[in-house]
């Protein structure tokens, strides 16, 4: 499944925190948001590692899935490109 997560983190810590998860989940495509091609259980197991590093009176993510349909017609001006799902070779 296709996820399109945006966070804004009021602390820098919390905030260094939070990039180094998604990093393990996704793409960056910019500052505070990355595109994630990942199963239902890897999303759950993401919001519970991302739950426990905010603080929910300051900080919000938000987590957008994205359906092919959508995801074929997403545009980008400038820089970047869509995430592209990943090669599987079959042996």
């Amino acid at each position: 499944m296709y996820v399109l997560v945006a966070y804004d983190i009021a602390h820098e810590k919390r905030l260094r925190r939070v990039a180094t998860v998604m990093k393990d989940y996704g793409t960056r495509v910019q500052r505070s948001v990355f595109e994630c091609l990942i199963e239902e259980d890897q999303l759950d197991r993401l919001k519970t590692e991302l739950s426990a590093r905010i603080e929910p009176g300051e900080d919000s993510i938000r987590f957008y899935r994205i359906c092919q349909a959508c995801r074929d017609r997403v545009e980008i001006q400038g820089l970047g490109q869509v995430t592209a799902d990943p090669e599987v070779y079959l042996y």
